[in-house]
């Protein structure tokens, strides 16, 4: 739900289940975590989820064409460092 995890200063790492269908809207806004597992490709990301986080790392069981057209990078990250998203078929670089 929005802003289900904001501020959680001890949250690292996640993984997602596969029945996880959305990441609500700043769902993980100035949080600590620094690694997301993705493991299936039909997400919705809220606006802002990830917003002023330390979100470095996203491993996402999909293409990068899936993510392009079901995640995108749009208002998701609102950040000032750069993400790495691993696909199924090679790294796509957020800035």
């Amino acid at each position: 739900s929005d802003g289900a995890f904001s501020q959680c200063r001890n949250l690292n790492v996640v993984i997602l289940s596969d029945n996880v269908q959305t990441i609500g809207g700043k769902a993980f806004h100035s949080s600590a975590i620094e690694i997301l597992d993705i493991p299936f490709p039909n997400v919705y990301i809220g606006n802002e989820a990830f917003s002023n986080s330390t979100l470095r790392t996203i491993n996402y069981n999909g293409t990068k064409a899936e993510w392009t057209m079901h995640v995108g990078s749009g208002d998701i990250f609102c950040t000032d460092h750069q993400i790495q998203v691993f696909c199924t078929d090679g790294r796509i670089l957020i800035e």
